[in-house]
């Protein structure tokens, strides 16, 4: 979307062969923040992205289905409708993500002027009433965003769903809105106990689009 991205497409490969690591090749156009999975058979993401006209105009919505089943174990797929940012076209990694198997922390919206509420409570009433790859009802954590905008007229709201799940920590972004940046720590902490939480100010990385999950990636480990 945001050319030119020659150089974007090479880097999946170095970091693989410098791990060591086995990979599969898939032509299908798709990016980290644009899924997420719960390691136990259940993908999250949005039809916005994923069905998007500029991803993979050739592929039926039944074809990615089959795509992410066959290269990810993915035997459940739970579709979201928007995201809420546009220089994505509305990855689910500012929406929600997976704490454990059946566990997921949901962006939520209380202020119903918000530009974003009706897309997030639309959201949460999907994950709600939505079962995971076992058939069990999801239990869902709300984490409401910031209310502080970052930018004037912004058209991406400061979430705190966009943070970075390390080996034993959690980095997150904080908005410079004191409540609600300690509010989300809180929720995190909690729903994250073993592992220690580090807050990044997100404000300036967030004037680029996305955050903290959006500019960083796992390496995989050698087998």
């Amino acid at each position: 979307k945001f050319s030119p991205y020659d150089s974007d497409n090479k880097i999946a490969k170095f970091m693989i062969e410098n791990a060591n690591a086995t990979y599969f090749k898939n032509d299908m156009i798709l990016e980290g923040g644009s899924i997420h999975t719960d390691g136990d058979g259940t993908l999250l993401t949005t039809e916005q992205c994923l069905l998007n006209k500029n991803r993979n105009p050739h592929l039926s919505k039944e074809k990615i289905e089959e795509n992410l089943k066959d290269y990810l174990g993915i035997n459940k797929i739970i579709w979201l409708k928007n995201g809420t940012d546009e220089g994505t076209d509305g990855h689910v990694d500012n929406i929600a993500c997976f704490v454990a198997p059946g566990k997921i922390l949901a962006l939520s919206c209380s202020d119903k002027q918000d530009p974003f509420y009706n897309k997030i409570n639309e959201n949460l009433e999907i994950l709600k009433t939505s079962v995971n790859s076992k058939g069990n009802v999801l239990n869902i954590i709300e984490l409401e965003m910031s209310y502080k905008r970052l930018i004037p007229n912004d058209d991406e709201p400061s979430s705190y769903i966009n943070f970075y799940i390390a080996n034993k920590g959690i980095v997150m972004p904080s908005f410079d809105d004191e409540k609600a940046d300690i509010r989300a720590k809180d929720i995190i902490q909690s729903a994250f106990p073993d592992r220690k939480i580090i807050t990044i100010n997100g404000i300036d990385i967030s004037k680029g689009g996305g955050n903290v999950h959006c500019i960083t990636q796992q390496q995989p480990m050698s087998l």
